[in-house]
């Protein structure tokens, strides 16, 4: 059987036109794979903002432990340096202390402020 040009033509043209990229089937393929790659694009920015603000909030906790640590060494070392510190002042220091890192204080520390309390209540 010989094909004649009609024919080789219109078979040249049915391939291309079942092969094109910008046949129906070809675009559906490229939406669903943009699709695919945006949601996962999406979730990857939904678990990595949940990763950053939680390792914000820890390093901010850990950061109001420090703070809070620096200010009882202050306390402390304000005491030994002025033995004859006024009760008024050591227990509103201690009040101050315990109002802001009432979550980061020791027990040992509590009780050396329960001391010092005692004590000035004494006098």
């Amino acid at each position: 059987m010989i094909i004649g040009p009609f024919h080789k033509k219109r078979a040249f043209f049915s391939f291309v036109f079942y092969c094109k990229p910008n046949s129906n089937l070809f675009s559906y393929q490229i939406r669903i794979m943009k699709n695919n790659k945006l949601l996962i694009l999406a979730l990857t920015v939904l678990i990595l903002s949940g990763c950053v603000k939680q390792v914000k909030d820890a390093f901010d906790e850990t950061t109001e432990a420090l703070t809070c640590a620096n200010r009882v060494q202050e306390f402390e070392d304000t005491n030994e340096a002025n033995p004859d510190r006024s009760c008024t002042a050591i227990i509103a220091d201690i009040d101050d202390l315990e109002r802001t890192c009432k979550d980061y204080l020791s027990e040992s520390t509590k009780q050396s402020f329960a001391d010092l309390r005692a004590a000035c209540s004494g006098n």
